[in-house]
């Protein structure tokens, strides 16, 4: 490889060669003498081999330049990639989650058009004796009481109470937290509530033609302001019409396990009145 003071030096070489090269044909061009353009020849040929090394150097480097800019226009794509990615989890507390999950939580929101803030789940009582969990998403992130937990497949609870980084949750199945829902399919309305530890929905004044059918899904009404409407929350597992009652009972099982919860998103584009 040619070093650099050496290629500036040929360089000034050649083009005090080409100068004198000219100064010569035109002087030979005047007096009609062949010998200057001999003479031209004899000086710029000693320079041919050494200008096309050094031709061949600059073009090799320049193919390199070219190959470390393609290299770096790559890098960033996948960059650009990695933070699409990022972007789209929008929380990196779902990095823990597999595939299904992932998809089954993404799914989720998109079909329901909101906005979340992903967390971790960092205190959940197995046995479910109290009814709330603590989870690790806070007033930093945006979290507020009131707002819906979901799980990977519906509503899962409701933020009682927030720390700076972390919050309180109260589950569905919780008796004190009656949740306003109606069936998917005939918005038929009712209340899901707990009756001697299995989750009901309750149907006040139902038609004596009512069909409710194992699998229908429920979904919140939005009445009484506490959850936005149309959330998935549970499905029947059992239902058998009373004609000698006036509320219609219907056994439903929640969407998500409760008891075995590990990452939940809070919709935060819905905050009812007074934030409880």
């Amino acid at each position: 490889m040619m070093r650099r003071g050496s290629q500036i030096r040929a360089i000034s070489y050649f083009v005090i060669a080409v100068a004198l090269a000219i100064v010569l044909i035109s002087v030979g061009q005047s007096l009609h003498f062949d010998a200057a353009r001999s003479v031209t020849s004899n000086v710029l040929s000693p320079l041919q081999g050494f200008v096309s090394g050094v031709t061949n150097g600059v073009g090799g480097a320049i193919s390199t330049i070219r190959s470390v800019g393609d290299l770096a226009d790559e890098n960033k794509r996948l960059k650009q990639q990695v933070g699409d990615l990022r972007h789209q989890l929008a929380d990196q507390q779902l990095s823990g989650l597999t595939d299904e999950q992932l998809k089954s939580m993404l799914g989720l929101r998109d079909n329901l058009h909101i906005h979340t803030v992903a967390a971790d789940v960092i205190g959940l009582d197995p046995e479910g004796l109290t009814q709330t969990m603590t989870i690790h998403a806070g007033s930093k992130q945006g979290v507020r009481p009131g707002m819906s937990v979901l799980g990977q497949h519906g509503l899962v609870g409701r933020v009682s109470s927030v720390q700076s980084n972390t919050a309180a949750v109260r589950l569905i199945s919780d008796p004190q937290l009656p949740v306003n829902v109606e069936l998917a399919t005939s918005h038929l309305g009712g209340t899901l509530t707990v009756n001697n530890g299995q989750l009901v929905d309750q149907i006040l004044g139902a038609p004596t033609d009512v069909k409710v059918n194992r699998s229908d899904l429920l979904v919140t009404s939005g009445l009484g302001g506490n959850y936005p409407k149309g959330l998935p929350v549970a499905e029947v597992s059992k239902f058998q019409y009373r004609p000698a009652e006036i509320t219609q009972t219907a056994e439903v099982a929640p969407l998500d396990d409760l008891a075995h919860l590990e990452y939940v998103m809070v919709d935060i584009d819905f905050v009812p009145e007074g934030g409880q």
